[in-house]
């Protein structure tokens, strides 16, 4: 019998989570593989800003993953919306783009959020999500 200082409680997780908003379905799976695999983090992607919105509403993200062109809105619009909800003030986020417009780096930089241009590197893409949570308060 186990004495209760040899008794080893496991470890409860508290894994971070991603949430995506991304329209194109094939940057979708790319998203979900490259940081599911690659990284302890959860995953989870919705298509548009409402969907963001809605989802936010049942799970606290640790950090965005923002495309900037969205059908409904804008990346940066979505980023105001859901920073102005109680408790998502300090999550961070990355705006995503192959937009390389001086109004969307402005727009970038006042809001002090993470930018990954498209097309990227895998490991640009694992380091910016790492420097990026690193922010989070």
């Amino acid at each position: 019998m186990l004495s209760e200082e040899e008794v080893t409680l496991p470890v409860q997780s508290k894994a971070l989570t991603i949430l995506v908003v991304e329209d194109d379905e094939e940057s979708q799976v790319l998203f979900t593989e490259a940081l599911s695999l690659l990284t302890p983090y959860h995953v989870h992607v919705v298509r548009t800003g409402t969907e963001a919105l809605h989802f936010v509403t049942q799970v606290k993200p640790s950090v965005f993953l923002i495309d900037y062109r969205l059908p409904q809105m804008s990346g940066i619009d979505l980023y105001d919306r859901l920073h102005a909800i109680v408790g998502l003030e300090n999550v961070p986020a990355i705006i995503i783009s192959a937009t390389t417009s001086e109004q969307l780096t402005r727009d970038i930089k006042s809001r002090n959020l993470s930018r990954l241009e498209k097309p990227f590197d895998l490991d640009v893409l694992l380091e910016t999500v790492k420097q990026t949570l690193k922010r989070r308060t």
